[in-house]
């Protein structure tokens, strides 16, 4: 919250940003009074936008303000359990977003597994790197994730079979 500082306060004729429990603090007490702000899309509005973001970038410590600047950086994870799962991070200041190629779908329904082709062209339009999404082909492609995907298959079919059979011999009332 923008204020200015009124004649009683020693910093009569200021303005400052502040924190609004402060700011609303020293306007009760009779310090200082808000600075409305600029109608949007005006010029003095971008001006104080401006104003407010190079404070922004003051607060932020020395050690990460070298990275808030830079390009999100993209890394390949696994997930351990049965089976092996891979999953896309993207990590920046803000956090992280993680691309899976296998999404749960709702209603307890069981996974829904998107295809390779699918999954790169995803990353591709999110500005992945074309190495992570190499890695990431690599991994999958592996010997091992791909025996655990089999077996998965196969035991998907036996359900599925197993389910047409109980439907098969379930009496039909009509």
């Amino acid at each position: 919250m923008k204020i200015l500082y009124i004649a009683p306060s020693p910093k009569a004729g200021q303005t400052e940003h502040l924190q609004p429990n402060i700011a609303q603090t020293l306007i009760a007490a009779g310090f200082a009074q808000e600075v409305p702000r600029a109608p949007r899309g005006t010029a003095k509005w971008f001006a104080e936008m401006q104003e407010l973001e190079a404070e922004r970038q003051k607060n932020i410590p020395a050690d990460q303000r070298q990275h808030a600047s830079t390009v999100p950086e993209w890394t390949l994870r696994s997930i351990v359990g049965p089976p092996q799962k891979f999953v896309v991070v993207k990590s920046s200041l803000a956090g992280e977003f993680i691309y899976g190629e296998t999404l749960l779908m709702d209603r307890g329904r069981p996974d829904f597994k998107a295809s390779a082709k699918n999954f790169a062209f995803v990353l591709k339009e999110a500005g992945c790197p074309q190495s992570v999404i190499q890695q990431w082909l690599d991994a999958r492609n592996a010997p091992d994730y791909l025996a655990a995907e089999r077996s998965r298959i196969e035991a998907d079919k036996q359900a599925a079979e197993l389910q047409r059979q109980r439907e098969k011999n379930t009496p039909k009332f009509f």
